[in-house]
């Protein structure tokens, strides 16, 4: 094993390619795991056998660049190509792990990426470096709809509300609360109501990491039809049978 691992593929390389070999993710701030992040990372190097040996890749090299032989055609059915390193893809990572960062409250997060190519041996190892800064801070909550009935019953609902003041800005949780308040408006009978017909607006406080966040309800403006969204259910009656049969329970629209 430790013979393939060491197997050189530069003879699948092109002139101006190198092998990508080594990948890592670390934060500024230890409350930031950056293990948390590193699926974001688009591309990474040959997998490794015992987190040590590269013997995928050293069986893909055992073959040649005649791929009408059959031998060879085994080879790297049974192996691991070489990963190229790709400039674009540690590119497109940096800028995915930031947007999860910024999903996560830290609005003003970057992230660094220190590329290191020996041309000698034709290897490229990447470290991304993550400063993300301060979390941002919903210091203000507020709901708003354009329906008075829908604006009663979340206001009622509050308390089983996944937000509260002096949480992260979590855009997890955001969507979580959209979903939450469209189950409950299902429940009340408002069954032609959609989780996107609410939106959040986050307005940061200048000179702060404060957050002032508003929930709107905006179903007249975005539904395609709105005839009927605020229209609520009601059960007209209850047939009940013996447990051979289905139950029926017809609904009402008012």
């Amino acid at each position: 094993m430790m013979i393939l691992s060491g197997c050189s593929a530069d003879k699948f390389l092109a002139p101006d390619e190198t092998l990508l070999t080594s990948v890592r993710i670390s934060s500024d701030n230890a409350s930031v795991d950056p293990a948390a992040y590193s699926l974001y990372i688009r591309q990474q190097p040959n997998s490794k056998w015992f987190n040590a040996l590269k013997v995928p890749l050293g069986i893909y090299c055992l073959s040649s660049a005649d791929t009408t032989k059959s031998g060879n055609r085994f080879w790297r059915r049974i192996g691991e190509p070489p990963v190229i390193y790709n400039e674009q893809q540690t590119l497109n990572s940096q800028n995915a792990i930031a947007l999860a960062l910024k999903d996560k409250g830290y609005l003003q997060a970057g992230v660094d990426a220190l590329v290191t190519t020996s041309a000698s041996s034709r290897k490229t190892k990447v470290h991304y470096r993550i400063p993300p800064g301060k979390p941002y801070i919903i210091s203000s909550i507020t709901f708003t709809a354009d329906d008075p009935s829908i604006d009663s019953l979340v206001n009622l609902s509050i308390s089983e509300s996944y937000l509260y003041k002096g949480m992260p800005c979590d855009i997890s949780l955001l969507d979580k609360e959209r979903t939450r308040i469209t189950t409950m408006l299902h429940n009340h009978g408002y069954y032609n109501v959609h989780k996107n017909f609410i939106h959040y607006d986050i307005d940061t406080l200048a000179g702060s990491n404060d957050v002032a966040l508003h929930l709107r309800y905006d179903g007249l403006a975005l539904s395609e039809d709105s005839s009927n969204i605020y229209s609520v259910y009601h059960l007209r009656n209850v047939n009940i049978s013996n447990l051979d049969t289905t139950s029926s329970l017809p609904l009402r629209n008012s």
